[in-house]
């Protein structure tokens, strides 16, 4: 799929006016990112009837009804979209080219240049949320890296903090990307006990705001502490 079709996709959606409980569209409503926007089927297959839409994402949104875009996007092309459906089953759609890239990347500092830190995380909202904190911030989008994501990396950088998933799969992904990016400077960013993942910390604000506040704080100490 090329990437003006993907964009036309994306533009089918609206903008998230209205706050949810739901952690997409609370963070959404809260920081407004240009990337994320809301699309129900009838939008998708009435709008988009001239597009070339994936029968497997006909199928998805068929089954859901409505979900919420994630478009990564990069010098002004959208790469690729990841959907979430926004109803009680959690499921996932990815349509575009998902290899070897992050989630972020057009996203960093205009200034960024090699010597900065990059942050690494998981996820979509992992890396949204951390963001939020340290601009720089990618998401590998799977819980170990691939040789050509550290390739890219090694291109970017020479000084990384991991932050990947506090569960086993994690720690053992960012076990791994300490061995891979080997010959570089590199931090972990201690989750707090608490939480799962990055992403968490959206459900926190909505639930417990100083709670989240005062992790916030510790997070952004011990991104400066390492870029001292």
């Amino acid at each position: 799929m090329n990437y003006d079709n993907l964009k036309a996709i994306f533009n089918l959606g609206r903008p998230i006016i209205e706050d949810s409980k739901f952690s997409y569209i609370h963070y959404a409503y809260k920081y407004k990112p240009d990337n994320y926007r809301l699309i129900t089927s009838g939008e998708l297959f009435i709008r988009g009837r001239n597009l070339q839409i994936p029968q497997y994402l006909v199928q998805f949104m068929s089954f859901h009804g409505e979900a919420i875009m994630m478009a990564n996007i990069i010098a002004n092309k959208v790469i690729n979209i990841v959907f979430r459906s926004i109803n009680t089953n959690k499921e996932f759609m990815k349509v575009g080219n998902m290899k070897s890239t992050f989630y972020g990347l057009g996203k960093l500092s205009k200034d960024f240049k090699y010597g900065d830190t990059i942050l690494l995380v998981e996820g979509h909202l992992d890396r949204d949320m951390m963001s939020t904190i340290f601009p720089n911030t990618l998401g590998i989008m799977t819980s170990h890296l691939s040789k050509n994501q550290v390739e890219l990396l090694k291109g970017l950088t020479n000084k990384f903090i991991l932050m990947l998933d506090n569960d086993e799969a994690g720690k053992k992904g960012q076990s791994y990307a300490k061995y891979q990016l080997k010959g570089c400077k590199i931090s972990e960013l201690k989750h707090d006990i608490s939480l799962k993942d990055a992403g968490d910390l959206v459900k926190l604000d909505i639930t417990n705001h100083s709670k989240f506040e005062e992790i916030v704080s510790d997070y952004k100490l011990q991104i400066e502490l390492f870029n001292l």
